[in-house]
């Protein structure tokens, strides 16, 4: 957890000098896009986990991908967020997992434009800080106690393929405005 905190705090300040010029972008889909800082952080993150963690593997989102089974995997999606980032939105982050055998052990969502950060552990807990972690105290966190739709404020998002799947997600959306206090799409 420690380690997977540092590299998204370090891909976090790369991405933040990054915007400080306008980014070339590519598409790897109708909608999804790519921009040089997606890869450079990806490629500061794996490189951080050959160093420290030989032995681990990883599923990047941008190809750095170890094919073989390894006792634990990290899965990278190193701007999650990309359209936001590169439109100058500030809601994207960093996106670290790390899997072992027994599923899901650790991850953290850093959110450097909003000095955010989201972090938790299999029987640890989930918590949360704003600003840099060494001068903040974390808050921990956990899901709502909200038990009836007519009272709860649902998230949820859609697929960049939208267009290529029946499922889209609106006729969730449609039903669901009806039945909650509301809907939020960040």
């Amino acid at each position: 957890l420690e380690a997977a905190l540092a590299m998204a705090e370090a891909a976090g300040q790369l991405s933040l000098e990054g915007l400080s010029s306008q980014p070339q972008i590519d598409f790897k889909g109708r909608r999804e896009l790519v921009t040089p800082v997606d890869k450079a952080c990806e490629a500061l993150i794996v490189e951080r986990i050959q160093a420290e963690f030989p032995t681990h593997g990883y599923f990047a989102e941008e190809g750095h991908v170890t094919e073989d089974e390894r006792p634990y995997r990290w899965i990278v999606d190193p701007i999650d967020g990309t359209t936001n980032y590169a439109h100058r939105l500030p809601a994207f982050a960093i996106s670290i997992g790390v899997e072992d055998t027994d599923g899901l052990c650790a991850g953290v969502v850093h959110a450097p434009y909003l000095g955010e950060t989201f972090y938790g552990r299999r029987g640890g807990g989930a918590w949360f800080v704003r600003g840099p972690r060494a001068a903040a105290t974390p808050r921990r966190i956990s899901v709502s106690r909200t038990a009836d739709l007519a009272d709860a404020v649902l998230a949820t998002g859609f697929a960049y393929v939208r267009n290529e799947t029946e499922n889209t997600n609106l006729d969730n959306w449609a039903r669901l405005s009806l039945m909650t206090r509301g809907l939020r799409r960040v």
